[in-house]
């Protein structure tokens, strides 16, 4: 697995738009199997227009797996919704990093997100779990 880490990161060097990469899910828990894929959370420069460059995730994942050989499931930290994003940050290992101010900024936004989010997400879950 290290071999396939240090691939993604030298891959994502040359990607400019990156500024950090966790990897997450059954890989970063060590409970990976041969049929599992590997789940990568990209942080993306605050100016990267995704709408202007909507296949760059998809040109990112089939890089990735040309290079790895494995199945690369990539999610844009920046737009994932705050739970996800607050996941990825408590059970994530940074594996890159390209500007560690700006991704220590964007961890206290994201938390204060998710603070100001979880209390509707709980009534939410509450909601859910009432009609079951």
């Amino acid at each position: 697995m290290e071999n396939i880490l240090n691939k993604i990161v030298k891959y994502l060097s040359h990607e400019k738009p990156v500024t950090a990469a966790c990897l997450f899910g059954s890989t970063a828990k060590g409970k990976s199997t041969g049929e599992s894929d590997i789940d990568l959370g990209l942080l993306l420069k605050a100016d990267f227009d995704l709408v202007a460059n909507f296949d760059y995730k998809l040109r990112l994942m089939g890089e990735l797996k040309d290079i790895t050989g494995k199945a690369v499931d990539v999610v844009f930290i920046n737009t994932a919704d705050p739970i996800l994003q607050y996941e990825i940050r408590k059970h994530g290992k940074l594996i890159f990093e390209r500007d560690k101010q700006k991704r220590i900024a964007y961890e206290i936004l994201a938390r204060k997100r998710y603070f100001d989010f979880l209390p509707m997400h709980k009534k939410y879950i509450a909601r859910i779990m009432s009609k079951l």
